[in-house]
């Protein structure tokens, strides 16, 4: 599993990898960092990400959306991302686009599971 830092430094040194931001005025309020690789072990690095006091608005859901057909665009069949187990995103915005758990992760913390969608 990756550090937020290590799948940053990814997105941001390799081709195939993008990264989409939110803005709310000049403010960057949430980023999704995406690795367009057919063979990648997670196509969602960072997952949409929302600061907290813009949550519960639509944000991330619009955020993944959008990664998912930047994604498919790119030729990716089947997108797979990492969640933390009962967390917000794998609980609530992954299901609404067809996310399901695909295997836990296995390492120290097994908070951890990839969900596909």
């Amino acid at each position: 599993m990756l550090s937020i830092e290590e799948a940053c430094d990814i997105a941001f040194s390799n081709p195939e990898c993008a990264c989409m931001v939110v803005q709310h005025g000049s403010r960057i309020i949430g980023a999704s960092s995406l690795d367009a690789s057919q063979n990648a072990a997670n196509h969602l690095l960072t997952g949409p990400s929302i600061l907290h006091e813009y949550r519960s608005r639509g944000i991330g859901s619009a955020l993944l959306f959008s990664s998912l057909d930047f994604l498919k665009d790119a030729g990716v069949l089947r997108a797979v991302g990492c969640a933390r187990n009962q967390s917000v995103a794998a609980r609530f915005v992954y299901p609404k686009f067809g996310g399901a758990l695909v295997a836990p992760v296995l390492k120290l913390d097994t908070s951890t599971d990839a969900v596909a969608a």
